[in-house]
């Protein structure tokens, strides 16, 4: 009776073994070439008529690397940009002047009735630019310098000083200590987010080069605003019927298309959008949500979360994706299908779910296997 007992034991356990060398995804020790290196290929469909599927463990989409690659590159086609001309800039409201006479003046004609002492160094001093683009100066009251460099100014100011019988032989440096007129907003998913001042014609990449860069969770595009023509920035009113411009990064950056490096006008809004997730979540190897970058697929976001449960897991997925109008969509996906091109990789949109099924015969031997006496792979077929 003991023999009968310990041969039916003996064979119901070989049995166990048998299915368990049957079960789904397995590491197979041949060695193939991977986007890091050589890694161990895994072998997808257990079906011995079905042909034999690989996929490369490890060949998984990086979006650090991707951001990485997108930062190297910006920043050295910014470094390609011309360096900054100040020369150029216009001065505009709001602006700050540092207007410095260098040079004792002499006061021409007792008439006058000014005495400036030690020199002209009372005259010097930093101006702002009010909104009649007037600075308010010692002796020579209002001048108009909006739509001026501050070359221009330095002119102006001199002939107008040396003119009017003030100064004899005057010498004005002007130099623009705040730039607050000619100013690009640049927001969203970049490392220093903030107002910078346009000084000259400046394209896109070296705005985004001033704040910095990229961040890691940056998306595939940025969105340049501008105020409708003939906009005013004082009625408050600039945002209405503004122009929205979408570059793709992707295009710019990786592909060298440098038509979308496109000038950024004063007044201009710069953003980038933060890439937004889609969340993997059932018999998943690490659950938790995924960047959608570079058309994120189904695949694709189970690779990034480290591919299926090999112990657990089936190959039916289900995609859960709330429209616009809150209608919820259930879209089932057969996922060796899809391994095997006979369907459609799913493109993913924002706050999709995808829950990866359990197979219900791996549940049960994987709960069968926790009462063994022994460790054994007992996992049937997905």
């Amino acid at each position: 009776m003991r023999l009968r007992l310990g041969l039916e034991l003996f064979l119901f356990t070989c049995l166990l073994i048998f299915m368990s060398g049957c079960a789904g995804n397995q590491w197979n020790e041949k060695l193939v070439e991977g986007s890091n290196g050589p890694v161990k290929e895994i072998v997808v469909g257990r079906r011995p008529s079905e042909p034999i599927h690989v996929v490369q463990a490890g060949a998984v989409l990086n979006p650090q690397g991707r951001v990485m690659e997108l930062q190297d590159n910006l920043l050295k086609m910014a470094a390609m940009v011309p360096p900054v001309d100040y020369t150029d800039y216009k001065v505009g409201p709001e602006d700050e002047l540092q207007v410095t006479f260098f040079t004792p003046g002499e006061i021409g004609g007792a008439a006058s009735g000014y005495n400036l002492g030690g020199g002209s160094n009372q005259l010097s001093g930093v101006f702002r630019v009010n909104g009649q683009g007037e600075i308010r100066l010692l002796l020579v009251g209002n001048v108009k310098v909006a739509g001026l460099t501050p070359i221009e100014i330095a002119e102006k100011l001199t002939e107008l000083y040396k003119d009017e019988g003030y100064l004899v032989n005057p010498q004005i440096t002007v130099t623009v200590k705040q730039y607050r007129h000619s100013l690009v907003a640049v927001s969203g998913a970049v490392k220093k987010p903030g107002y910078y001042p346009l000084i000259g014609p400046r394209p896109l990449l070296a705005v985004l080069g001033m704040a910095g860069g990229l961040r890691a969770k940056a998306g595939n595009t940025v969105n340049i605003i501008r105020p409708r023509p003939g906009a005013s920035k004082a009625d408050g009113r600039q945002g209405l019927n503004a122009q929205t411009f979408v570059v793709n990064l992707n295009s710019l950056l990786l592909r060298g298309d440098t038509n979308l490096d496109i000038p950024i006008e004063d007044g201009d809004v710069v953003f980038v959008p933060f890439a937004q997730s889609a969340y993997v979540i059932g018999a998943i190897t690490r659950p938790g949500n995924v960047l959608l970058q570079d058309n994120m697929t189904l695949t694709k976001a189970i690779s990034m979360c480290k591919g299926k449960n090999i112990k657990l897991a089936s190959n039916y997925v289900t995609i859960l994706r709330v429209a616009a109008n809150g209608k919820r969509e259930v879209i089932p996906v057969d996922l060796s299908q899809v391994l095997k091109g006979e369907e459609a990789d799913p493109l993913l949109k924002p706050n999709d779910i995808v829950y990866v099924h359990e197979s219900k015969a791996r549940r049960f031997f994987y709960d069968f296997k926790m009462f063994m006496p022994f460790g054994f792979g007992l996992y049937p077929p997905l």
